[in-house]
């Protein structure tokens, strides 16, 4: 299993657990760590003007404003750490392409798998980006939030450097299982 090597013990240890009698790893990856990209960089300067927007308003004597408005500096500062948030969010993640199915491992304080069956890997999008990174998207779910609105989340591998092996590997998946039934 020396595929397994560059992963986080915690990591292997989940897909290691994860994995069923017989199955083996054919692909694994972990997102780029890329702490300050074009999003999180404009978050972090958006954190930042808001935490200095706060201090003026200590300054200029206005601290029942603040009373009242307290929870703005904690959306500053909550933006001003979102690129350390994304590398470690990105330090623990993990996506693996089976001999049976694709597998995403993720979680910085408990642990998420969420396994993806041959019929969900047939559909597959992949999306690329100009810095060569990609993403493959397996699944589009949709939610509500409380207020009714349609919420739509986007489920696969994202932000990889070897998408189109990734691609790749689904495919000859894919292949592998219609030969069997033929």
């Amino acid at each position: 299993m020396n595929i397994l090597n560059d992963l986080p013990q915690k990591l292997t240890a989940a897909i290691l657990k994860e994995l069923e009698p017989g199955e083996s790893v054919r692909w694994c990856e972990q997102p780029v760590k890329e702490p300050f990209s074009c999003g999180t960089i404009f978050a972090c300067f958006a954190g930042c003007l808001i935490i200095f927007c706060s201090v003026l308003v200590c300054i200029f004597s206005l601290p029942l404003a603040l009373a009242i408005f307290w929870e703005i500096p904690l959306i500053g500062i909550g933006l001003v750490l979102y690129p350390y948030w994304s590398y470690l969010k990105a330090s623990h993640t993990a996506y693996f392409i089976t001999d049976r199915r694709a597998i995403v491992i993720s979680g910085v304080l408990s642990v998420t798998i969420q396994t993806y069956s041959l019929a969900e890997l047939s559909q597959t999008v992949r999306r690329e980006r100009p810095n060569g990174t990609g993403d493959l998207i397996f699944a589009q779910r949709v939610g509500h939030t409380a207020a009714g609105s349609e919420l739509s989340f986007r489920q696969g591998f994202f932000n990889i450097r070897s998408f189109k092996d990734a691609e790749n590997r689904i495919r000859e998946l894919d292949a592998s299982q219609e030969t069997h039934f033929e």
